[in-house]
C-alpha cells in the first residue's frame, strides 16, 4: 500500500467520521425539539 492510497483512505475515514458527528448533531437537534413541543 503506497503514501497516495494511504492519504485516500484517511480522507474516506475524515469524511465518515464528519457525516456520522453530523448526522448524530441533527438527530439530537430534532429529539430536543420534539421535546421541547410536547411541554
Amino acid at each position: 500500500m503506497d503514501s497516495h492510497q494511504l492519504r485516500q483512505l484517511k480522507h474516506q475515514h475524515k469524511v465518515l467520521i464528519t457525516m456520522y458527528i453530523n448526522d448524530n448533531r441533527i438527530h439530537s437537534r430534532v429529539a430536543v425539539g420534539s421535546e421541547e413541543n410536547a411541554v
